[in-house]
């Protein structure tokens, strides 16, 4: 809408001209969002006089940066999760909600200690109550409000968890990454233990639970 006001706002020559850019412009837009699996959606740069390398069209939207950024190497390609693998996602978003279920999830605070796009704890509720089970009592650290090892035990107390999981690794994971060494450490010195309650993901990260004996 501001571009064609501005547009009606030029003489008549340049305005023919300016819609017909704009035209061309919106048709290129959609034709690279149309369709992530095909080549138009791939990331193009071009070197511009006095500007440098400028990105030209790129066809990915935020679900396709995660997928694009879950890559090891990183492409500059836009992949497309197959309906295979997003079901196979799906599977192990549920196999957490229902273990975490069984460990007495809905009565009691899990920890999340770790950030990963597709496995949180937005994502597990979600297929707790997909499932027509009661919610989980979860939270999700904060790498801001702990930066250290001391601060991390602090959270841990503070929220009241009886059970945190960790998951080593970065792909997949929002930065800024949170340092798993140390929230590991500071599990320990606050008392909780590592259990044998292990989930492996498909990017080959794995979620490990750890109980906190005073909460019984």
């Amino acid at each position: 809408v501001l571009a064609g006001a501005g547009i009606l706002a030029w003489r008549r020559p340049l305005r023919v001209a300016l819609t017909v850019a704009a035209v061309a412009v919106l048709t290129l837009n959609t034709a690279v969002h149309a369709d992530v699996r095909t080549p138009l959606a791939d990331r193009r740069y071009v070197e511009l006089p006095a500007v440098g390398w400028t990105l030209v069209t790129d066809g990915a939207g935020r679900i396709d940066e995660v997928i694009r950024g879950g890559f090891v190497p990183p492409s500059e390609a836009t992949p497309a999760m197959s309906i295979d693998h997003q079901r196979l996602w799906v599977r192990h978003i549920r196999e957490v909600a229902r273990g975490l279920d069984v460990l007495g999830g809905t009565t009691n605070l899990t920890a999340f200690g770790f950030r990963h796009d597709l496995v949180n704890a937005n994502a597990v509720q979600f297929e707790q109550l997909a499932a027509g089970r009661p919610p989980l009592i979860l939270d999700q650290i904060a790498p801001a409000a702990t930066p250290d090892e001391a601060s991390m035990a602090a959270w841990l107390q503070a929220i009241g968890a009886c059970r945190l999981m960790t998951a080593p690794g970065e792909i997949f994971e929002i930065e800024p990454v949170v340092d798993q060494p140390s929230l590991r450490s500071a599990a320990r010195a606050v008392g909780f233990v590592r259990t044998e309650h292990v989930w492996r993901l498909p990017d080959r990260r794995s979620i490990t639970v750890w109980e906190n004996p005073a909460c019984g």
